[in-house]
């Protein structure tokens, strides 16, 4: 069956995939999304590029004897930054979805954050960041979470080591698949307009809530028994990437089968207070439907000046907030004619 969307309201919101982890998120995204505009697919790997039928699909052409570093991706992106910068034509604010880690989602996001900024629009980088056991990744995460803070108005950092602790023995196929569909709900429950008696979050009170200096950090978790036990389990997947007392503001999004009560939702606030802090911190709700059985807290949390991954990036703690050059680093692998042939000439 041919797939209907419901057709999306004109606020010049355009979205990007980058990458696998990219692509697959945003494809979840697209089926249901009433807000994004326009949607474009980023990858140097054409698989990647056809989890949605819909959208602009841009191939980052590369050899397959190429270097790969995230530098060198960004050097072959060159080709393409015309392409890029129409996509970006009338929109207003950008969503950047990305796995971090790899070269592609390393390499191509900060570029995108870039000349999305140059385009003077706001830029929003969601990010997902690789398990504990990914050690070889840990190093280029870091430093391209550190670019893309720089390029960008806001930052959700998804911490991909949380979304695996509840499902531990899972196949790990089924767990990408699952953590995917969770964050993509995630997101739609917290952006898109409420349906029927739901109580929404909405677009304007995302941005609010992230658009501060400083790191946002989306964690889901799932309850059979209680509200309070999804978000005490949503507050410690936090506490495991930053300090809970930096905190400043949140959404606290309970999705059910419609069951929560008033008195469930005044305790789930009150005590987030408590977990982050005096009780001063600024926290707004929503309150929506699934077909699940149980219930699901998600709660995004901002304000982190710092985050576990800082010590991905060891230039960061040696430079201490200080960029030594604005720019992205860059490598063209271009053959240059031999310096005989040159004298010749």
């Amino acid at each position: 069956m041919k797939e209907v969307r419901a057709r999306p309201l004109e606020i010049g919101i355009v979205a990007f995939g980058v990458g696998s982890a990219g692509c697959r998120i945003l494809s979840h995204i697209h089926r249901s999304s009433t807000l994004i505009e326009k949607f474009a697919y980023v990858s140097c790997d054409e698989q990647d590029l056809g989890y949605s039928p819909l959208g602009e699909k841009i191939l980052i052409d590369s050899d397959i004897n190429s270097p790969k570093s995230p530098s060198a991706i960004r050097g072959i992106a060159n080709n393409h930054l015309d392409q890029i910068r129409k996509f970006l034509v009338d929109s207003k604010y950008v969503f950047i979805v990305s796995g971090l880690g790899g070269n592609i989602g390393s390499g191509l996001s900060p570029l995108l954050a870039k000349i999305a900024k140059e385009n003077k629009v706001t830029v929003v980088s969601i990010v997902a960041m690789p398990f504990r056991f990914e050690k070889n990744k840990h190093f280029y995460a870091g430093v391209a979470l550190r670019q893309i803070r720089r390029m960008s108005d806001a930052v959700v950092i998804i911490d991909n080591d949380s979304l695996l602790e509840r499902a531990p023995k899972e196949p790990m196929l089924d767990v990408y698949a699952l953590m995917n569909e969770k964050i993509s709900n995630a997101l739609n429950k917290l952006v898109e307009p409420p349906q029927g008696k739901e109580v929404g979050v909405g677009l304007k009170t995302f941005i609010e809530t992230i658009n501060r200096e400083g790191y946002a950090i989306l964690t889901v978790c799932e309850s059979f028994k209680a509200t309070e036990e999804a978000l005490v389990g949503a507050s410690q997947s936090i506490h495991q990437i930053a300090e809970l007392k930096q905190a400043s503001n949140a959404i606290l999004c309970i999705a059910s089968n419609g069951k929560v009560s008033t008195e469930d939702v005044a305790a789930s606030i009150s005590r987030l207070g408590s977990l982050f802090g005096d009780g001063s911190m600024e926290i707004q709700y929503g309150i929506s439907t699934n077909d699940k059985q149980g219930l699901t807290a998600i709660l995004l949390t901002s304000g982190f000046k710092n985050t576990k991954f800082s010590d991905y990036d060891p230039m960061a703690k040696v430079l201490k907030g200080i960029e030594m050059d604005e720019d992205l680093d860059t490598s063209l692998n271009i053959k240059l004619p031999k310096i005989s042939n040159l004298e010749e000439s």
